[in-house]
């Protein structure tokens, strides 16, 4: 197994300062990974195990992820929706891999469903856009229709009032194998888990939750 400690220890996550931006001004107005360092080890892991080679990530914010992703795994195809929020309501960039195939707009929209039906089969579709039951019901609702093996969602927790929906959304997702990811925000002096990925599957063996 790779050391993804190592791996990622130049990449920085959702840590004191940005903890610090988000209590002051409510939004998380960073150019980061928007995750954990223990959950971003954790997806790195689960990647490799299930041989990931297709993915695609619906809410990018400055797309530090898939790009941290893509030079980790080189994944055969790697994609991503995003509506722009980041960069309208902060001027930050949105990176995006040399090969990366990206569709700008609202992943709830007809463009977006001809787009996604083009991209076929995906590994692992990560959901980490609309927040609100609405929204990912809807995202869970139509990718579950796709063509896919894991659909993960980010927020599980629902520790805020933010993500409270992404969590009602997961304990509402039923009728196949689940597992999450849950480790300590050690980075803001916590041993608990403010966020978690939660991973599903309707067709592959995952393992327990955790």
């Amino acid at each position: 197994m790779r050391d993804f400690t190592a791996e990622l220890a130049s990449v920085q996550c959702w840590d004191q300062r940005v903890q610090a931006v988000y209590q002051a001004t409510g939004e998380p107005a960073i150019d980061c990974v928007l995750q954990t360092r223990g959950e971003l080890e954790d997806i790195c892991a689960f990647i490799e195990a299930h041989r990931v080679r297709r993915y695609l990530e619906i809410g990018l914010w400055t797309g530090q992820l898939w790009c941290t992703l893509h030079a980790l795994f080189g994944f055969d195809l790697v994609a991503g929706c995003d509506d722009g929020y980041a960069k309208r309501r902060f001027g930050l960039p949105l990176h995006t891999p040399p090969d990366g195939r990206l569709f700008r707009g609202n992943s709830r929209s007809a463009e977006y469903l001809a787009w996604r039906q083009d991209l076929g089969l995906i590994d692992l579709v990560l959901i980490d856009g609309d927040h609100n039951l609405a929204g990912v019901q809807a995202d869970i609702d139509r990718e579950r229709r796709l063509p896919h093996r894991f659909l993960a969602l980010h927020d599980i927790t629902g520790s805020n009032r933010h993500t409270v929906g992404v969590r009602q959304a997961w304990h509402a997702l039923c009728g196949g194998q689940k597992q999450e990811l849950l480790a300590p925000h050690r980075e803001i002096g916590l041993e608990h888990s403010t966020m978690g990925i939660g991973i599903w599957s309707e067709t592959e063996r995952i393992g327990p939750a955790r």
